[in-house]
C-alpha cells in the first residue's frame, strides 16, 4: 500500500504534535489530525508544488472512503484557516470490525491561498521530522 521510503517521490514527515487539522464534512463529524504528511504540496528548492499528501486515521466515518473518491476539505495549519480545498483519496484500507479506516488524502491548495499556505507550512517546520 505505502511504497518503501526509497521509492517515494516526496519525503514523508512525521510529528509529535500535528501542525495541521483537516475537516472533511463528507466523511467525518470531527476535525482530523494526519499521522504524517508529504510534499506533493509544498515549495521545494527545485519547484513550487500545490498539493499536500497526508495519511489519516478515520475512526467513525459518516460513509466509507473509497480509492479515487473526491472530497472537499478545509485545512487549519498552525491556526491559519485554508477553506475550500479539493482532495482525492488515492488509497483507503480498514473499516473491518473495530479497526478505524486509514486513508491517504491528496489535497490541492487553491491558487489564491498558496502563498499563505506555504508561509504557514514554513512556520511548522520545527514540528516536523523526516520519516525513517
Amino acid at each position: 500500500m505505502n511504497p518503501p521510503v526509497q521509492q517515494r517521490h516526496f519525503t514523508r514527515y512525521e510529528f509529535v504534535e500535528s501542525p495541521i487539522l483537516i475537516e472533511i464534512p463528507d466523511l467525518s463529524l470531527v476535525m482530523l489530525e494526519p499521522g504524517n504528511l508529504s510534499w506533493g504540496g509544498y515549495e521545494t528548492p527545485e519547484r513550487a508544488v500545490d498539493q499536500l499528501g497526508v495519511k489519516l486515521s478515520l475512526p467513525d466515518p459518516i460513509r466509507s472512503p473509497q480509492a479515487g473518491m473526491s472530497v472537499m476539505c478545509d485545512l487549519e495549519v498552525m491556526s491559519h484557516p485554508f477553506p475550500g480545498c479539493a482532495a482525492e483519496i488515492p488509497w483507503a484500507a480498514g473499516g473491518k470490525g473495530e479497526a478505524p479506516w486509514t486513508l491517504g488524502l491528496r489535497i490541492s491548495i487553491p491558487e489564491g491561498l498558496l502563498s499563505r499556505f506555504r508561509g504557514a507550512m514554513r512556520d511548522s517546520f520545527h514540528l516536523l521530522r523526516p520519516e525513517e
